[in-house]
């Protein structure tokens, strides 16, 4: 599956990134883990439950270079391997890939980006089942693009991006090729303004149905010492779709509450693309449109989120709160309109001890929680997940680090197999010759 993606320039790009390895940072590390859980197929409570074990063994990785390099590179995965004792259980890859390559010679205007997305997402969303639910999301794009000084403060940029999205049951895979340009003034060294234009096409690999999709966009930035914000007001519409025109606005901002917290929020209305370029950016932003329900929709998006980050000396937490509603209009999916809310809530937070000598001691701890609910209003279905666990963190030395945790699950609601629970052990150790990840 979601093999049609051509992953050698990756491979180039990478061998070339390479050549100057002072410049080059790179992390990796190995992890097993053995987990028993009271329900290991996440049944329903009405099914019985069934203990068992599982096993998960892995490696983790990160590559990047300095962002001004010739060949800018941030690469970051997470692969491993998942086995279920029970065996009717199919075990299962777990995968997670992030690359951009950003070329960037300073003799020219030219810039070309390659970007790389392969994650996994819950195959059917209407379960709150994990086990032997998930399918591949794969997103390969190549972003040349050029720019113009017409003075010291203002500059006009265009670009041409084409992007493959390959969906492992082909359900919405799909090629978008997109133009894009727009003029950008610096109103000084923190702020500056740009107005954007960009036309797509999106065609359906299953189906053949394409899609015109145009957008139009006023862009305000601020990079300020303690804040950052970003404001996108304009329209998009889909050509020859009809009442499609729709207003989009983005807003993001972050602000250093003092030297251990920050606070942020963000805003999103407009479709739920499957590609966002921005042209007044360095680079660009994949968004995979994984959540459409049905083979030819383009769904309309309105979101928010807000975030906490508290860190100071050997304490750091962070608790975010998110609201989704994706909305599928009748005259661009098969005829009937399909509406969904997400709302969650996570917690996170770790602590390292000291000894009595006020140094570091071997032992941590981390907690977490997430509350999410999801509505399918087509269905009248309704799904409600609370997780949360502990756990303790021994540091044998800097490479090596053991852990113990248990964990709590439980899932309520109308939908398919949605009143199940279970509770787990967990036991693993991990190793990072290079300390740090």
């Amino acid at each position: 599956m979601c093999n049609r993606v051509p992953y050698w320039p990756l491979g180039l790009l990478w061998i070339f990134s390479v050549q100057n390895l002072c410049a080059l940072e790179y992390n990796y590390a190995l992890n097993s883990s053995v987990e028993y859980t009271d329900n290991i197929r996440q049944d329903s409570r009405a099914d019985g439950h069934e203990s068992g074990s599982v096993f998960d063994n892995g490696v983790a990785f990160n590559l990047n270079t300095e962002s001004n390099a010739v060949l800018a590179t941030d690469l970051t995965g997470d692969f491993g391997k998942i086995w279920y004792s029970a065996g009717d259980l199919d075990n299962e890859d777990r995968k997670d890939l992030s690359a951009s390559f950003l070329f960037q010679p300073s003799s020219t205007n030219f810039r070309l980006a390659i970007l790389e997305s392969l994650r996994q997402v819950a195959a059917d969303r209407r379960t709150v089942r994990t086990v032997n639910n998930r399918r591949d999301v794969n997103i390969f794009a190549v972003v040349p693009s050029y720019f113009i000084d017409l003075s010291p403060v203002s500059r006009i940029r265009v670009a041409y991006s084409y992007s493959r999205i390959d969906e492992e049951f082909d359900a919405s895979s799909r090629d978008v090729k997109s133009v894009t340009a727009g003029y950008q003034y610096r109103v000084s060294n923190m702020s500056s303004w740009s107005l954007n234009a960009s036309q797509s096409n999106i065609e359906f690999i299953d189906t053949g149905q394409e899609f015109d999709q145009e957008s139009a966009y006023f862009r305000w930035s601020y990079e300020g010492l303690l804040t950052n914000w970003n404001l996108d007001l304009g329209r998009q519409q889909i050509v020859d779709g009809e009442n499609t025109d729709e207003t989009l606005l983005t807003f993001s901002i972050d602000r250093d509450v003092n030297n251990f917290a920050t606070v942020g929020l963000f805003y999103y209305q407009g479709y739920n693309d499957v590609i966002n370029t921005s042209v007044s950016n360095r680079l660009t932003q994949l968004v995979a449109n994984e959540d459409a329900v049905f083979a030819e929709e383009i769904a309309k998006e309105q979101s928010s989120s807000v975030f906490y980050d508290y860190t100071r000396d050997r304490l750091g937490a962070r608790v975010s709160l998110e609201t989704r509603e994706l909305k599928s209009e009748e005259a661009l999916s098969i005829g009937r309109e399909v509406d969904e809310e997400r709302h969650g809530i996570r917690f996170s937070s770790n602590y390292r001890f000291r000894d009595d000598g006020y140094n570091l001691s071997r032992f941590g701890v981390a907690v977490n929680y997430r509350y999410s609910r999801e509505v399918f209003n087509l269905e009248d279905e309704e799904i409600r997940v609370n997780e949360g666990g502990i756990r303790l963190d021994y540091y044998a030395n800097r490479s090596v680090r053991m852990f113990f945790g248990l964990s709590s699950r439980n899932a309520a609601g109308t939908g398919f197999r949605a009143e199940t629970d279970e509770r787990s052990v967990i036991v693993g150790i991990r190793f990072a010759p290079r300390g740090g990840i």
